[in-house]
């Protein structure tokens, strides 16, 4: 499918970008951290290396989680459409399409809008293993999946 393709594509694209900020911020707290000077006060030199290390620390996990991200869509990538909905399958419900994959949230594009989600969010869980036709609740909503690819 071809939409499938330039969705993976654009959601490397934000991976991507996702990537490079956390390197940059990363990059910019390390080099505060080295530039800060030990001043009379003690306390507030070792509080202020203390919060860049946070700040790097959060932002490695930030980028652990990108990449992480970018791995899986390069996997998605790989696999073939399955007539069950698993990772990777793009899913179109009557309340909207899905894509399993990593939760990113609403894509728009000129082709088309879905919703990203996890394998392990609530309404990647009620999709699994659906097949076309199949129908069930989430949220109090009746859900029938008109396609899966």
């Amino acid at each position: 499918m071809q939409n499938k393709e330039k969705l993976i594509q654009c959601l490397l694209n934000l991976v991507e970008e996702k990537i490079t900020t956390a390197k940059a911020e990363i990059e910019s707290a390390r080099e505060a951290q080295q530039n800060e000077t030990k001043s009379s006060a003690g306390d507030k030199y070792e509080t202020s290396r203390e919060m860049m290390t946070q700040e790097i620390e959060k932002h490695s996990k930030s980028l652990a989680d990108a990449e992480g991200q970018r791995n899986l869509l390069f996997h998605v990538s790989t696999l073939k459409s399955s007539s069950d909905v698993e990772l990777g399958s793009w899913v179109e419900t009557n309340h909207g399409c899905y894509f399993l994959a990593t939760g990113m949230g609403s894509i728009k594009t000129d082709a088309f809008t879905i919703q990203t989600i996890s394998l392990q969010s609530p309404i990647g869980k009620a999709l699994l293993n659906k097949k076309c036709g199949d129908r069930f609740e989430f949220n109090g909503r009746q859900y029938t999946i008109l396609n899966v690819d």
